[in-house]
């Protein structure tokens, strides 16, 4: 079986909180001015993060953009291309027909 502890009364609880609250309790300017340092810098590191993430995004759109135009230039070659071949090819079987 296994041994059970003492019965009774527990140690005082309110001695803890105590000792926190001196610990814890306000903040000093000091104290306040180097967590808000702290948040500043880790935000502005957020940003130049952002920020450079977008510069690399902004540069990716705009080599897209040039290889779209240049799939598109190539595309209305090739419709060009096409349109000549079938018009000769008319003009051919129109000739073979008139024979």
């Amino acid at each position: 079986m296994a041994k059970k502890g003492k019965k009774g009364k527990k140690g005082k609880k309110g001695k803890k909180g105590k000792e926190k609250a001196a610990e814890g309790g306000e903040l000093t300017i000091e104290d306040k001015f180097q967590r808000a340092t702290l948040r500043i810098e880790s935000l502005e590191r957020a940003l130049v993060a952002k920020s450079e993430e977008t510069s690399r995004a902004v540069a990716e759109v705009g080599v897209l953009h040039q290889q779209l135009k240049r799939y598109r230039d190539d595309l209305d070659r090739e419709r060009a291309d096409r349109f000549d071949i079938t018009s000769d090819m008319t003009r051919q079987f129109k000739a073979m027909q008139v024979r």
